[in-house]
Order: structure tokens, then sequence, then C-alpha cells
């Protein structure tokens, strides 16, 4: 495992085991979103607790005021849903959170039994917005299925493969 990935993996790994660092890491980023994101600055002195829940209606309609002052201008990775229960939904990630997101997959996926390097059989509606080359499924191990097909025919076809 890479070492930036590997200090976000102890890190994540260890906030489940003691819960300490998670007080402080949630009072942080109030903190910092307060201070660097536009939606965010009219709540400046809030608890976590106080703060609005937002749904991706109101992400859609604030667009930068969503994307912190300090990452305006500055390459972001797009990350997209597949819309399979409604519309398609896309958020912007810096490096830093596209390397927490590695972390948290790592770390629930071992909770859960699911270890790097075993295939994963992914179930999802595939589209232009997520599907993947046969390079990197190739690379992560990961065969795709559409979830749009589950007749008996593709679903015997997809465990026969």
């Amino acid at each position: 495992m890479g070492g930036e990935i590997k200090k976000a993996y102890d890190q994540v790994s260890n906030g489940f085991k003691t819960g300490e660092e998670n007080i402080y890491q949630r009072e942080a980023l109030v903190r910092w979103a307060t201070q660097e994101v536009p939606y965010y600055k009219q709540y400046i002195n809030y608890k976590f607790e106080e703060l609005p829940i937002v749904n991706k209606s109101i992400i859609k309609a604030g667009g930068n005021n969503f994307i912190a002052q300090s990452w305006l201008g500055k390459p972001l990775h797009r990350e997209t849903t597949s819309g399979s229960t409604g519309t398609p939904f896309a958020v912007l990630q810096d490096p830093g959170k596209r390397l927490q997101a590695q972390a948290d997959l790592l770390v629930c996926s071992d909770l859960a039994g699911f270890h790097l390097g075993t295939r994963l059989y992914y179930i999802r509606v595939w589209n232009h917005l997520n599907r993947k080359s046969k390079l990197k499924t190739l690379l992560t191990n990961m065969v795709m299925q559409s979830s749009d097909n589950l007749s008996d025919e593709s679903l015997e076809d997809f465990l026969k493969n």
C-alpha cells in the first residue's frame, strides 16, 4: 500500500478503534468549512449538530458556493453517482478527499472481510459516466455487471464467467 494511502488507512482504522479522534476531526472540519466554503460561512461558531442537512438538490442549486475558496480554479476530481435511484449526482473532490475516500473504502472493506486484491463483482447501472475501461477492470480485478439487465440468461452468463 502506498505511503500516503497507508497513513490515511491507519488514521481511519485507528478512528474506528478508539472513536476519540472523530470528535476532534469533526470540530476541525466545521471550523474549516465555515472559513473556506461560502455556503457554510453563515454558520460560523455553529456546532456540527446545528448545521443544516443538505441534499443533492441544495448542493446542485448552490454550485460554487459548495467549493472551498482555496480550491477554486484548481484541478478537482469529479465523482458521479449512476443515478440508479433518480438523477445522477456529481461532486468535486480535492486530492485529500480522494485519498480519504480510498482509505475509508479499504478500512470498511477489511472490516467486512473483503480484502484488497479480491475479485469484485460489481452490479450497478453502468453508463458513460462511470463505466471502467477493460484495463481498469483488469488492474482492479473487477467484473462489471449491469443491473439494468438481470434476466435469467444474463445472470447465468455472469455466474459462468
